[in-house]
C-alpha cells in the first residue's frame, strides 16, 4: 500500500514486482488524474487500486493545502510553493481501510510519504499491524523530522525490527 501516492511511479514499480495487489492512496484530485493516467499507460492489469483519499486520524472530511508542485500538497500547511488553495478531501484511517479492502496485514507493506502528516496516519494504525513499515522522516514539518516520534510509535506497537535511514524508518513485526 503506497499511502501518498503522487502520480503513481512507486505503486507501478511495485505491481510490477510482486503478485498481489498494490493500493494506492491519493488525496489530491489533480495528482489522482495523473495517477489514473499513469496507471491507463503502464499497467494494462487489475493489479493496482487506486484511491482518492487521504489517510488520516479519523474518517472526517479536511481540506488540502494545493500547491504549485503538487508534490507537496498536504493537509498540514505547506513551508514553500504554496498555492494559497484548499481543496475538500475525504479522510480514512489506515485502519478502516485494511478492513474495507479485507487485507491481510501479514502480507502487508505499507509507505508512507505524506508531507508532513505521517505521525498521524502511523498513531491511528490501531490494532493493525502491517507486517513492513516505510514512514518518510525527512524534515519536512517546520524544518524538522519525526523521527524520534516515528520510531517510538513502532516501537510501542511492537516493531523490533527497525531501522533508521536519514529519510526513512523501516519497520517490520
Amino acid at each position: 500500500m503506497d499511502c501518498g501516492a503522487f502520480v503513481g511511479g512507486f505503486p507501478i514499480a511495485a505491481s510490477k514486482k510482486i503478485d498481489g495487489k498494490v493500493f494506492s492512496v491519493e488525496p489530491s484530485s489533480q495528482n489522482y488524474k495523473c495517477l489514473l493516467m499513469n496507471l491507463g499507460l503502464h499497467c494494462g492489469n487489475n493489479s493496482i487500486s487506486p484511491i482518492n483519499k487521504a489517510l488520516g486520524e479519523s474518517v472526517e472530511h479536511k481540506k488540502i493545502n494545493l500547491t504549485y508542485s503538487g508534490c507537496d500538497d498536504s493537509i498540514i500547511k505547506p513551508n514553500s510553493h504554496d498555492k494559497k488553495e484548499t481543496e475538500n478531501i475525504k479522510v480514512t484511517t489506515l485502519k478502516k481501510l485494511v478492513e474495507m479492502e479485507n487485507i491481510n496485514e501479514d502480507n502487508l507493506f505499507v509507505k508512507i510519504e505524506a508531507k508532513r502528516y505521517e505521525p498521524e496516519i502511523v498513531k491511528r494504525l490501531g490494532s493493525k499491524r502491517p507486517n513492513m513499515l516505510t514512514v518518510d522522516v525527512t524534515p519536512e514539518r517546520n524544518k524538522k523530522s519525526p523521527k524520534r516520534e516515528i520510531k517510538n510509535l513502532v516501537f510501542e506497537m511492537g516493531y523490533t525490527n527497525i531501522i533508521n535511514t536519514e529519510r526513512c524508518i523501516f519497520a517490520k513485526r
